[in-house]
Parts: structure tokens; sequence; C-alpha cells
């Protein structure tokens, strides 16, 4: 045996071997027999890296049975007690499975904490939606109220409309009797025209009956010709739900109440009429094949107008 070796193993004793870490003595024991960690890698059929981790003292842990075995095959290369190691391997592995529980503590606490501010953005976000589902119901119900007011006519509104057929009545009445005495003039016999000849008087009062009888005959075609022009054709055609009051000349109700979308009305009457209308935008009328333009009244008040206009 060598100076060298002596004086190493002398200065190596069983109670400084101790002191070191496993790694030290693994180092320490290699350099006394002059190897490499690539010698050392090499003999065993081990990975440099996997040698080198031994002796920086870090052990897989969750591995604890090969790094047994490792450390076993290392001791043994470079002559150096394994129990001694293993030993210190086994206070190694009971130390860190002391320390786990803190760490899986903090982990659970990290966890519960991530789990908590999940809910919280959860919740913030179906209060969110909850919100503008409750505007959005309260919106679509006051839109709905005032389609309501704009297709029924108010109290006032209604008290105005009994006024104006009051009127339109009055007006009616007064169109007929002005009828009848035209009529009363139209119906009266022409009277014959008397000369001082005998002979053209004669003559007169022979062609009289037969004048009459074709006055009245004329009279009777002028009358019938009158009826039939003064008869109307009215079409209504609905786009939206809306109430509506037609009367004609006679004051006779064509049309009366709320009438709903997509319908459509065909009647005929004495001209003019009246027209009382709670939403005129949603309402095309045809007035004997042409259309009544009710551009001219705003949206969402009631129309009231007479037609066909009076020039």
């Amino acid at each position: 045996m060598t100076e060298k070796n002596i004086e190493l193993q002398e200065n190596h004793s069983p109670q400084q071997s101790q002191e070191l870490t496993i790694g030290e003595q693994l180092v320490q024991a290699r350099l006394d027999m002059d190897l490499t960690t690539n010698d050392v890698a090499q003999r065993l059929n081990l990975r440099v890296a996997v040698v080198q981790e031994l002796e920086r003292d870090n052990f897989d842990i969750d591995a604890l049975t090969y790094t047994k075995g490792y450390l076993r095959n290392y001791a043994k290369l470079v002559q150096i007690d394994a129990q001694v190691l293993l030993n210190k391997l086994d206070n190694f592995a009971q130390n860190s499975f002391a320390d786990e529980p803190d760490m899986q503590s903090f982990s659970r606490k990290t966890t519960a904490q991530s789990q908590a501010r999940w809910l919280k953005y959860v919740s913030y976000f179906i209060a969110i939606s909850l919100g503008m589902l409750f505007a959005l119901y309260w919106m679509q119900q006051n839109s709905s109220d005032d389609v309501i007011e704009l297709s029924e006519p108010s109290i006032e509104e209604q008290a105005i409309i009994r006024q104006l057929d009051r009127e339109s009545q009055q007006q009616v009445a007064s169109t007929a009797e002005k009828t009848d005495q035209q009529s009363e003039v139209l119906s009266t016999p022409l009277q014959p025209m008397i000369t001082a000849s005998e002979s053209e008087s004669v003559a007169i009062s022979e062609q009289t009956p037969q004048a009459n009888a074709l006055a009245e005959q004329k009279q009777q075609t002028q009358a019938v010709t009158l009826a039939a022009a003064a008869m109307s054709e009215i079409e209504i055609i609905f786009n939206d739900d809306c109430w509506i009051q037609v009367t004609d000349a006679d004051g006779e109700f064509l049309v009366d109440g709320l009438k709903l979308a997509g319908h459509t009305i065909n009647v005929s009457g004495q001209q003019p009429f009246s027209f009382v209308i709670g939403a005129p935008k949603v309402v095309n009328i045809i007035y004997n094949g042409e259309q009544i333009d009710l551009s001219a009244f705003p949206e969402g008040k009631v129309a009231r107008f007479s037609w066909p206009k009076a020039e």
C-alpha cells in the first residue's frame, strides 16, 4: 500500500464518513479509486446524468426502489458499505415524506382559492345575464302597452268619435232633405203651352199624356243612374291590429271595432265616407280602385277624415 493511500485512509475515519452525505461519500470513494463519473457510468451501465444526481444527493423518492439499486451497485463499485448509505437514504426519504403533507395542504388551499374565484366569476355572469333578461322583458312589456294604446282610442277620443257621428248624421239628414226637394221639382209634370190658336191647343193636349210618360221614364232613369253613381266600393287591408270605424253618407256603420292583422274587408255605400282609424300607418284603403294616401297622418295618432274630399 502506498503512502498516499495510507494517508487517505487515516483522514477518512468512520466517524468522518458518517458526517458526510451520501453523495459526498460516493464522490470521495470514487476519487480514492481514481475514477471519473464516465467510468462509473460505463461500469454500472448507467447514464452519466444518473451518476451525477446520486453524487449531488438528488434522489428520486417516487422511484425509491430503483434509487436503492443504483446506490447499492455504486457502493460496491467504490468498495464502501452499501448498508450505511441505504440507511441514510431511508432517513432522507422519511424526512421528505414528513414535509409532503405541508405541501399538500398548501396545494389544497391553492386549489380551493382557484375554485372560489371561478365560482365568483360564474355568479357574476349569471347575475348579469339575469339582469339583461329582466331589462329585455321590461322593454317588451312597455312596447306591447304602447301598441295597445295606439290601436284603441281613449275615452276622450271615443267622445269625439260620437260627436263626429252625430255631425255626420246631421249632414246626411240635410243632404237627404235637399235630395227630396230636388226630386219633387223633377217629378212636377210639364204644363202644356196655351196659344191663341185652337188647333195648336188641341194638338198639344193630345200630345200631353205621351210627353208625361217620356218625362217620367227619363226621371226614373236619371234617379237609377244617380243612385248607382253614388254607390262606391271600399277595400281595407290591415297589416297589423287596428281599431277602425267607417260610416257612409246615410250614417250606416260599414266597419266598426278592432280588426286583426292580415284581415281584408270589402264594403260599399253612399259617399262621402267618414273614417276614424286608430293606427293609420298599418292600414291600406282602396277607394273605387285607387289607394287613399294616408302618409300625411302622423304615427301614433288617430286619423279622422272624410272621403272623397269636398271640392
